[in-house]
């Protein structure tokens, strides 16, 4: 049964446990991508096991099966979701959010608070600084990936640079699966950390070598 706690805060439960899932979180970063109506209602599955909360606005954005292959068969290729059962990838991309951009909008502001990581399944994006391109990004590129484990502002600007179709993995859509799926979602949260670990080794030796030590 969905029930709130004192805090208002919307519940989810799974079997006889009980996690707490926030509704302002998730309300704040739905905006941030676009979303136009982020309010929330329930579903729940034939057996009863969970009530997952669900949006009116990603309704009106259903997933068709078409690009939910495409983004379970893309993910599968990514070293974040390196040995996560297909089966678990399918359900969490499914509450993924598709968003179409067009050539030449921003589709990531450098100082914002990062809400999650961003799957491009079709198009070009352009990573800059200050106006100069550091990287650009194709299809089955993933971006984004510090804002899964923590609200921290975006450390460059990304733009399309060609009509693009991207798919947003919010920062709650993984809390969502953490709660309902924690051993798959543990194992994501640990390739995320080996994949920070190594970013982190290879910027100290790229310091090391331009400070010739």
């Amino acid at each position: 049964m969905s029930v709130r706690d004192s805090c208002g805060m919307s519940v989810l439960r799974v079997g006889c446990i009980t996690s707490p899932l926030p509704q302002a979180c998730k309300k704040e970063a739905l905006l941030a991508i676009g979303a136009k109506n982020p309010y929330h209602s329930c579903r729940c599955d034939r057996q009863g096991d969970y009530m997952a909360s669900e949006t009116i606005w990603l309704r009106l954005f259903r997933p068709k099966v078409e690009w939910v292959e495409d983004a379970c068969a893309l993910c599968e290729k990514n070293p974040l979701f390196d040995k996560v059962p297909r089966k678990s990838i399918r359900w969490l991309v499914t509450r993924m959010h598709p968003r179409s951009y067009s050539e030449g909008e921003p589709i990531v502001g450098m100082g914002n608070a990062g809400a999650g990581a961003v799957l491009i399944l079709s198009g070009e994006a352009s990573v800059r600084i200050n106006g100069i391109e550091l990287e650009r990004m194709h299809r089955g590129d993933l971006f984004g990936e510090v804002a899964l484990a923590a609200d921290l502002p975006r450390t460059a600007e990304v733009v399309a640079v060609q009509d693009s179709e991207l798919v947003f993995f919010l920062r709650s859509d993984l809390q969502e699966w953490l709660a309902i799926m924690p051993k798959e979602a543990a194992r994501l949260l640990q390739n995320l950390s080996k994949m920070l670990a190594q970013r982190l080794m290879e910027k100290n030796k790229m310091i090391s070598r331009q400070t010739g030590q």
